[in-house]
């Protein structure tokens, strides 16, 4: 049976999968870990493209990898980058200060996301 590994800064989502990796991080530091993992031979499983561009503003990220070992996935490696690249060139926009109720709106889309991805996959343990 596959396992996974979920990375996120998204309390939210880490509250309801005790098994995740959370970062008191911005995006950017969620994609560089992602980044670290694909390195030692995991697979991205959920998708990093559409939620950069889509929900550009949001301060949250959640990802799914396999929890393999395996060889350097380099499919999994260029989306990192490309969503890295294009998180970056958009950063102006990104860094304000948001109110309490709208935090709480962007956890709960990251986390729509994130369970979306995850109810696609073969059930698994989570690491």
């Amino acid at each position: 049976m596959p396992s996974y590994i979920f990375i996120t800064n998204n309390p939210a989502v880490a509250g309801r999968y005790g098994t995740a990796r959370l970062l008191n991080a911005p995006v950017t530091q969620v994609l560089n870990a992602v980044k670290e993992a694909v390195h030692r031979g995991a697979a991205l499983l959920s998708p990093l493209d559409a939620a950069v561009t889509r929900y550009g503003l949001n301060p949250y990220k959640s990802v799914i990898l396999s929890d393999t070992r395996g060889q350097l996935d380099f499919n999994s490696l260029k989306q990192v980058e490309e969503a890295t690249a294009l998180y970056k060139k958009n950063a102006a926009v990104r860094y304000r200060a948001y109110n309490e109720a709208l935090l709480a709106d962007f956890q709960s889309a990251d986390a729509e996301r994130f369970e979306s991805a995850l109810a696609g996959l073969p059930k698994a343990d989570a690491k």
